[in-house]
């Protein structure tokens, strides 16, 4: 078996894994929530006003007061919303597996892990 295949084993293995599939039911419920995906277009809307108006020889600052309020409002609104949160953690546990994965890998190629602190009280041992 090549590397390469392994490696497309391993990934999806890990995109069957339990982290991979909270992540794929989350980015779901993020795709069907109707207030969200409105929100987050807005979001993107306002965020293109202020760059024109950024870069206009003749900005507006009135106009650019209220377009960064709205998108502060938008941000709070969308990372505070139920579903956004959820599918923040599911990618946090993802990344986190997929840097343990990859620890293990480095550790087996050269030898040292690269997580180790060299602090005993951080970790639950050596190998």
């Amino acid at each position: 078996m090549e590397i390469m295949d392994v490696a497309v084993m391993l990934g999806k293995m890990i995109k069957n894994s339990e982290e991979g599939r909270a992540l794929d039911l989350a980015k779901a419920e993020w795709a069907e929530c109707e207030e969200l995906r409105t929100a987050y277009t807005e979001y993107s809307a306002q965020h293109r006003i202020l760059e024109m108006q950024e870069n206009s020889a003749n900005p507006e600052h009135e106009l650019m007061a209220r377009v960064t309020a709205r998108i502060n409002e938008l941000y709070e609104f969308i990372v505070k919303h139920p579903a956004y949160i959820k599918l923040e953690e599911a990618q946090n546990r993802l990344n986190a597996l997929v840097q343990e994965v990859n620890g293990v890998i480095i550790e087996q190629i050269t030898g040292t892990n690269p997580n180790c602190t060299h602090d005993c009280s951080t970790c639950g041992g050596c190998n």
